[in-house]
């Protein structure tokens, strides 16, 4: 965290910018608390177990355990399952940036 702090330090004063330390450091004793909500339109493989597939989109409790609604994706935070135990961040763009390619296709 620390290193990461004085790149972001180093990378404002570079640009004329303005750094500003994360409020919930200070507030939380110094703990980095990252809140995300995750998991509320879990991805899986199917609808019995989740709401999305792997490109976020989302199953039609109409038809066939893996059918989806043509048009209806979610990419973001929610389709996470679970906590990861990190900041999920580059989890949920690399989520988004794939499920993107097969919207492009």
């Amino acid at each position: 965290y620390k290193t990461i702090t004085a790149e972001m330090q180093a990378y404002a004063k570079a640009r004329n910018g303005f750094f500003f330390e994360n409020p919930r450091t200070t507030l939380f004793n110094g703990r980095l608390i990252v809140p995300h909500p995750l998991g509320g339109v879990p991805m899986a493989n199917d609808i019995r177990t989740g709401v999305v597939d792997d490109r976020g989109r989302v199953f039609d409790p109409s038809g066939a355990p893996t059918a989806v609604h043509r048009g209806l994706h979610v990419l973001d935070g929610s389709i996470i399952p679970r906590s990861l135990g990190v900041t999920p961040l580059l989890t949920i763009s690399a989520l988004a940036e794939r499920a993107s390619e097969h919207l492009r296709d």
